[in-house]
Formats: C-alpha cells, structure tokens, sequence
C-alpha cells in the first residue's frame, strides 16, 4: 500500500507509464534506491525533490522499454 503522501506521485508515474502495475513497480523501485542512497544526499530538507527526480529517471526509463 502506497502512503497517502505519495499517490500523486503514483499519478505521475501512471501518466507517463499508462500501467498501474508498472507505476507501483517504479515508485517502489525509487524508494528502495533513496533507501540504498540516502547516505549520499548531501542535504536532507532536498529530499522531496531528489526523490522526485530519481522516480521522474525511472519512470522514463521503463517507458522506453
């Protein structure tokens, strides 16, 4: 279940995907990878906006698939 704060995110990614289950599988892709590179953002209170750029990168990147 995606947390409230995130569905339109999950728009998003369904907007550019047009799959729901690819838009869950991409949105959970982009939190395990903030996950695994947190220790590299260099200034939390940009968190919002470095998520949203890697979901935005991996949403592309399967919509070329």
């Amino acid at each position: 279940m995606i947390n409230l704060r995130y569905e339109n995110k999950l728009l998003y990614v369904y907007l550019i995907t047009g799959s729901k289950h690819t838009s869950e599988d991409i949105v959970q892709e982009a939190f395990i990878s903030c996950y695994k590179n947190v220790k590299n953002l260099r200034n939390p209170e940009h968190f919002k906006s470095w998520f949203f750029k890697m979901l935005t990168r991996i949403a592309w990147r399967y919509a070329k698939k």
